[in-house]
């Protein structure tokens, strides 16, 4: 898969492939990773659904909290220590977003 040449935060200033379906994009904004349809097929939909603006739906993972799903579900391409602060990362986030919406 090429590279994308757009992205939700604005054009890409690097673009880093992790595998053949994964790509890590800096803007001079922000961030995140950018899925196919193969990879994003692995996340489940309730996150997808759940991530900024539902930009996962499109395989888009903004770096803050959403990137740490692509880490988790794809975790052969990233270090063990990188999984293992993707999870923790996420699953603090994940507690407070319950604890302020209540979801149970």
């Amino acid at each position: 898969m090429p590279a994308p040449t757009t992205t939700p935060w604005g054009p890409p200033q690097t673009a880093v492939p992790f595998g053949d379906h994964i790509w890590s994009i800096s803007t001079a904004s922000h961030g995140g990773f950018f899925l196919d349809a193969e990879a994003n097929a692995r996340i489940p939909k309730w996150f997808q659904d759940r991530t900024f603006n539902a930009k996962g739906r499109d395989g888009w993972y903004e770096e803050d909290s959403d990137a740490a799903l692509v880490v988790v579900f794809h975790a052969e391409h990233f270090p063990s220590e990188g999984v293992l602060r993707a999870l923790t990362m996420g699953l603090s986030l994940w507690a407070q977003f319950a604890a302020e919406k209540k979801v149970g």
